[in-house]
């Protein structure tokens, strides 16, 4: 049984998943052309990063940054375009 799916259009895409990937707090992705460089720019500022980069099997590298809240942000860009 499939737990997520996503809708595209244009350049825009939304993801959703089932059982909030084991979190009861809100993920957000955000996409950004370079997700390595903004891993630099960020990883001394006191930000919370739960995963360094790291390329995933879904065609995205990605970091995971907890805000203060304790919701998720995924950030990545896709492999594809690499």
């Amino acid at each position: 049984m499939k737990t997520n799916a996503a809708v595209c259009f244009g350049g825009t895409e939304v993801f959703f998943c089932k059982n909030d990937q084991g979190s009861p707090a809100t993920w957000i992705s955000l996409m950004v052309d370079d997700v390595d460089a903004y891993y630099e720019q960020i990883k001394y500022t006191g930000a919370k990063i739960l995963h360094q980069p790291d390329t995933k099997p879904w065609s995205m590298r990605e970091i995971l940054v907890e805000c203060p809240d304790g919701h998720i942000f995924r950030i990545g860009h896709n492999t594809n375009c690499d």
